[in-house]
């Protein structure tokens, strides 16, 4: 029911999930003093959730942003970094 509430869609990359790729997401991780309640949750790839991992949504943006920022300066030299 959240899938389709989300369109059939990753509610962090926007990309089409089949029921398999889906995985519930805690926007507020348990961990971190959140709950299991609808507002908290959310429908993720099952490969960004584990990505994700604990931290909070906005966290986990800014580390896939610095990460691309990252990668570009050194594409831009002509090496992938890493």
């Amino acid at each position: 029911a959240l899938l389709e509430l989300q369109g059939d869609c990753c509610a962090l990359t926007g990309r089409k999930l089949t029921p398999a790729e889906a995985s519930i997401d805690h926007k507020l991780p348990l961990s971190r003093g959140g709950s299991n309640t609808l507002d908290n949750l959310c429908i993720v790839h099952v490969d960004v959730n584990k990505a994700k991992g604990t931290q909070t949504i906005a966290e986990f943006v800014l580390m896939c942003r610095e990460v691309v920022e990252h990668q570009q300066i050194h594409l831009a030299d002509g090496k992938a970094a890493g």
